[in-house]
């Protein structure tokens, strides 16, 4: 077996020997990982010896039977649970989206449904990975409605049994299965091999962009597509359809949340200034509690900054209890992060009287009622202004936390 780790998130897997040299994806963190020569070969003998230490393998999968075919379990990791809530503002473009409904079915919805059981599961995938599992097995899942105190959400509920299992042996004389694929998917795949190859040729010409092209993005879901669709659905230029934006920022709900998130998040870290990327982080409901809170407790005060705008300005598509010791360590962890670098002082006035005013770290002196400093703009936190502050941010934690300990009270 070969042994490594994902470079990215840090979790560990075991590979067969077979698959030495290959390229593979982290089930964590969808990283690309490049399996290594092995350094050691742990044979058939040797393996019931080392099974509690085997690491996890990349394939992680979730079963809705209790028995897996084709596998032994070696282990019983306990019962995992996972609770999605998402407000009503996440099914925000169900009214826009009644063109695609044929015979009663509504693909919107169904793609908003879809996407908040994708949350479920890679939620219970990472509390199974943490306790050494690659296996969730007797995978059941709830959707429940929660309404009251002016409070309309949604919640679906998925729990299962994390368990470890190792390939089952393959008898040698057993008549080999041929793969098959399905037309349809073959299909899906050439169209994305095809939008790939126009993807570098698009991006010179942002403000003609086809609009079937947009469309197909929507339908094809490619993470390539995501910067592209980004500077679409920013774009300044008056001359612009409207529609394309509109299909811009439809193509960037349906695309993978994480790539859409990593694109937005690189350009404010470059710009934060950029005009419409808080409104559009925001229409996407893209935020990260856990990205937000390395910022703010990062190094870099360029950062922390960004980390304040973008929980500002923020709303995730869904919670998880998860989030609540995330937001109670944010609530801590935001004045620590921006002490007040004012100080207050004494000045004399033009008559010989003296009054008290506050000084910026930039040493301009300023009344005690303004917010911020008549030279340098910043306030008393350093910060500049924005249409965010210490006070909006620490506001939008609370009122979130609020909300989230409420609902999992019940």
């Amino acid at each position: 077996m070969i042994e490594g780790s994902c470079s990215k998130c840090g979790v560990k897997y075991s590979v067969d020997d077979a698959h030495a040299g290959k390229k593979g994806q982290c089930r964590k963190c969808g990283a690309r990982i490049s399996i290594p020569e092995p350094d050691e070969v742990i044979t058939e003998t040797q393996s019931a010896e080392v099974e509690d230490d085997v690491p996890i393998t990349p394939v992680f999968q979730i079963a809705t039977t209790d028995s897996i075919h084709g596998w032994t379990i070696v282990a019983y990791k306990g019962m995992v649970t996972a609770h999605i809530v998402a407000g009503t503002g996440f099914f925000s473009d169900f009214s826009a989206g009644w063109t695609d409904i044929f015979g009663g079915r509504s693909q919107t919805y169904q793609r908003q449904l879809a996407a908040i059981e994708e949350e479920a599961i890679d939620e219970l995938r990472n509390q199974a990975v943490t306790r050494g599992a690659n296996w969730v097995i007797g995978t059941r899942i709830d959707f429940d409605e929660i309404s009251g105190k002016g409070m309309q959400m949604f919640m679906v509920s998925m729990h299962g049994t994390a368990v470890r299992a190792i390939p089952a042996p393959v008898a040698v004389d057993s008549p080999e299965t041929p793969l098959r694929l399905n037309g349809t998917v073959v299909r899906e795949q050439i169209r994305k091999n095809a939008m790939r190859r126009r993807l570098p040729a698009l991006e010179s010409s942002v403000t003609s962009i086809p609009e079937e092209v947009l469309e197909s993005l929507c339908e094809l879901r490619l993470p390539e597509g995501v910067p592209l669709c980004v500077r679409v659905a920013l774009s300044d230029d008056e001359l612009q359809n409207p529609r394309t934006k509109q299909l811009a920022k439809q193509a960037l709900r349906q695309s993978p949340r994480q790539a859409v998130r990593d694109a937005i998040y690189a350009m404010l870290l470059q710009n934060p200034q950029v005009v419409g990327a808080n409104t559009l982080y925001r229409d996407l409901e893209l935020l990260d509690l856990r990205w937000v809170l390395q910022q703010i407790e990062g190094p870099d005060k360029h950062g922390r900054e960004v980390g304040l705008q973008v929980l500002s300005h923020g709303v995730a598509a869904t919670y998880t209890q998860q989030d609540i010791p995330v937001l109670r360590r944010l609530r801590e962890a935001i004045p620590q992060a921006f002490p007040e670098t004012a100080v207050e002082v004494e000045v004399k006035g033009l008559l010989g009287g003296k009054g008290t005013k506050w000084r910026c770290e930039n040493g301009h002196h300023n009344p005690l009622e303004y917010r911020h400093c008549t030279s340098c703009e910043i306030d008393r936190h350093g910060l500049p202004r924005r249409d965010f502050n210490l006070d909006t941010a620490i506001r939008a934690v609370d009122s979130t936390l609020t909300v989230l300990e409420s609902v999992f009270r019940r």
